[in-house]
C-alpha cells in the first residue's frame, strides 16, 4: 500500500447530517433527565425524612446554581419530549 490518502473522511471535512445532530442531542438530554430524576428522587426522599432535611434541600434549590440546574432540567425535558414527537412523525414518514 503505497497510497498515502486517508482511509476515512477527516473530521474537519466531514459534516454531520442534521438527523445525526438531533440524535446526539436527544441522547445527551436523556442523560441529563436521568441525572435530574435522581435529584428529584433525592428531593422527595428528603421530604419523607423530615422538615430539617427538606429545608436543607430547599436552600440548595433556591440558590442561583440550583435555579440554573432546574432551568436546564426543564429545557432538557421539553427538548427531549419534542424531539421524541419529531422522531415518531419521521417514523410515520411525516416531515421527511
Amino acid at each position: 500500500m503505497n497510497n498515502k490518502r486517508p482511509l476515512s473522511p477527516h473530521l474537519q471535512i466531514y459534516r454531520l447530517p442534521f438527523p445525526a445532530i438531533l440524535s446526539i442531542t436527544h441522547r445527551f438530554t436523556g442523560i441529563v433527565l436521568f441525572s435530574g430524576s435522581l435529584l428529584l428522587s433525592l428531593w422527595i426522599f428528603a421530604l419523607a425524612i423530615g422538615e430539617k432535611t427538606f429545608n436543607i434541600i430547599k436552600l440548595c434549590i433556591h440558590h442561583p446554581i440550583g435555579q440554573i440546574i432546574l432551568i436546564g432540567y426543564s429545557l432538557a425535558l421539553f427538548y427531549h419530549a419534542l424531539n421524541g414527537v419529531r422522531h415518531l412523525s419521521w417514523d410515520l414518514s411525516i416531515g421527511m
